[in-house]
């Protein structure tokens, strides 16, 4: 059995038209958390399968020569603005080689500090992030987008994160198929003259209407921002929030060992929050 697990960055154009050392910076806060994320992934996501790293980008001057364990992908696609880019977690898809069982799509920002085992990711032909506060689809569907219908009730059903999300590969092809289709049909109307995108958070949107949709056989992975304290403590989770122990950290005359020995949860989003912070708290899982 053979896994993928992708990130990718995406920019437009006019990404490439901002100050040299203000987009050298952003590249190089974006390299170090993915650099990161791919060494921890490497350790802790499924160790006793065969996982490739895959980083999908269209900048030219990304490499990533030191990890010979990663392939990067450069390819040729412009897009039109953050939230386009936020969607190439799904439409990336199109550019993952057809040679892997299971495909899973994550954020550059983020680092594994537990080890994930299959019944978390491989018990189910899909897994999805269950949002932190669980409010219902059709909630949060009607405050990003007057654009998108969805066929489920979607009060029953909860809203999703965008960070981690996969299953076998033939259900991610067939999400980005059907998602694609929408995108194309709306991406190039009218209403685009008069807002930035047809939504925010589309990778969220579009999992979870493909999920509940196609009624696949998919598993919700719960996570908490304030993951190391209270009741969160005791329970085990799957993703917590770097913000919630930077701002602990700082508060605490910068006492890294509140860093160290974090046992409830398997993967933590947001580390580009402050990547000072992120350095030492990296060193304690990679």
């Amino acid at each position: 059995m053979k896994i993928a697990v992708i990130c990718t960055l995406f920019f437009s154009k006019q990404f490439h038209g901002i100050s040299y050392q203000h987009e050298k910076n952003l590249l190089d806060i974006y390299i170090k958390c993915v650099e990161v994320l791919f060494k921890s992934g490497k350790k802790y996501f499924l160790p006793n399968h065969e996982v490739e790293f895959l980083l999908i980008t269209n900048h030219d001057f990304i490499e990533l020569n030191h990890l010979d364990y990663v392939k990067l992908i450069k390819v040729d696609y412009d897009i039109h603005n953050n939230w386009h880019g936020y969607l190439m977690k799904l439409l990336g898809i199109e550019f993952v080689p057809k040679e892997y069982d299971y495909i899973f799509s994550l954020d550059v920002d983020q680092i594994f500090v537990n080890e994930v085992v299959d019944d978390d990711v491989l018990s189910h032909d899909f897994v999805v992030m269950k949002h932190w506060s669980n409010p219902t689809y059709s909630s949060i569907l009607s405050e990003v987008t007057n654009f998108i219908d969805i066929d489920f009730n979607g009060e029953e059903e909860f809203w999703v994160l965008g960070n981690f999300f996969g299953g076998k590969s033939k259900k991610m092809y067939e999400l980005f198929e059907k998602s694609n289709k929408i995108h194309n049909d709306l991406f190039n109307k009218k209403i685009m003259e008069h807002c930035n995108f047809y939504s925010m958070y589309p990778e969220e949107m579009f999992v979870g209407k493909y999920v509940n949709e196609n009624n696949v056989n998919y598993k919700y992975l719960t996570g908490s921002l304030g993951f190391d304290e209270g009741e969160e403590a005791k329970r085990s989770l799957f993703l917590g929030d770097f913000e919630h122990l930077w701002r602990k950290y700082v508060q605490n005359d910068n006492d890294e060992t509140i860093f160290q020995n974090i046992t409830n949860v398997k993967l933590i989003h947001q580390t580009k929050i402050n990547m000072d912070a992120f350095k030492i708290f990296s060193k304690y899982y990679i």
